[in-house]
């Protein structure tokens, strides 16, 4: 029974001390998940050698490269913003929901929007605002290019070029990207050009 008795607790503590490096590695696993995969793990503070030391010089260069394309990623979003916003024509991208997810200062100055006060509600309640637009709603959906004239606060009233256009803001879910010419300011500048 003795010896039945050691046997077991020798087990135990074999298994024990054989886990613990692999609890290290969980342990520094989940942190390295919540610092966002940066900074990486060192398998020597960890005690890890052998297979232990490869695996975790493996999740090194899988999270060194995740780290090269998140910041890869937030350069391109950066100077597709800039764009974005130095264009003359108005953009909105409207999502699957039928919700305004993006737009630029252009399209914000077209509808009239405040852009200190621009938000999702306030850029649909603009579109919502000139039925004369007659936006495709249903994501993804695609309208030839037409001239409509819109009219502003105090009467006035804008000659606009709409285009829809779908996209895939993500990979597998469809959107409409809604483009607003101000023919006005266009007509203006020709004139200047033919002056």
């Amino acid at each position: 029974f003795a010896f039945l008795l050691a046997g077991v607790a020798g087990g135990i503590l074999v298994a024990g001390l054989t886990a613990l490096p692999v609890r290290r590695l969980d342990r520094a696993l989940r942190e390295f998940r919540e610092r966002g995969f940066r900074g990486g793990i060192d398998a020597k503070s960890l005690g890890l050698s052998g297979e232990l030391a490869s695996t975790v010089k493996a999740i090194n260069e899988m999270g060194g490269r995740l780290e090269a394309l998140d910041s890869r990623g937030r350069e391109r979003e950066a100077l597709l913003g800039t764009l974005a916003q130095s264009l003359e024509e108005g953009m909105i991208a409207i999502d699957e929901r039928d919700v305004p997810g993006a737009w630029n200062a252009a399209a914000l100055r077209i509808l009239g929007v405040n852009p200190d006060g621009a938000d999702e509600a306030s850029v649909r309640a603009a579109l919502d605002a000139h039925p004369e637009l007659a936006i495709g709603w249903a994501a993804g959906s695609s309208l030839t290019s037409r001239s409509v004239e819109i009219s502003r606060e105090g009467g006035e009233s804008v000659p606009i070029q709409l285009t829809e256009v779908p996209f895939e803001p993500r990979p597998g879910a469809s959107g409409t990207l809604v483009l607003l010419r101000d023919l006005a300011t266009l007509r203006k500048v020709e004139a200047h050009l033919l002056e």
